[in-house]
């Protein structure tokens, strides 16, 4: 059963202007550095722990990858570790 749902560019613009949304890009390094959205975390193996661990779980997380498919899965994780608000960009960076 999904615990998240995934939401459009529009949407996503919506909750990115709430300061209390946590911005998630999970591409690869070297595309983040290319480019990203300005209150995006790069999410890698080395912060992933901490961020699931020290991160409260009311805080909505929005998560992009390339083309939105990667970010779905994550976004599972998330709600498996008990987030309550839990967002995969539909269509990814790319959108």
């Amino acid at each position: 059963m999904y615990k998240w749902n995934t939401v459009s560019v529009e949407e996503a613009d919506l909750m990115i202007a709430d300061a209390d949304v946590l911005l998630l890009d999970m591409r690869d390094f070297k595309a983040y550095l290319a480019g990203h959205h300005p209150k995006a975390i790069h999410l890698n193996d080395q912060n992933l722990r901490a961020l699931l661990k020290h991160t409260c779980r009311t805080v909505p997380v929005l998560i992009y990858c390339y083309h939105g498919h990667r970010s779905q899965d994550m976004a599972q994780l998330f709600s498996d570790f008990g987030f309550t608000s839990c967002y995969s960009l539909d269509g990814g960076y790319e959108a």
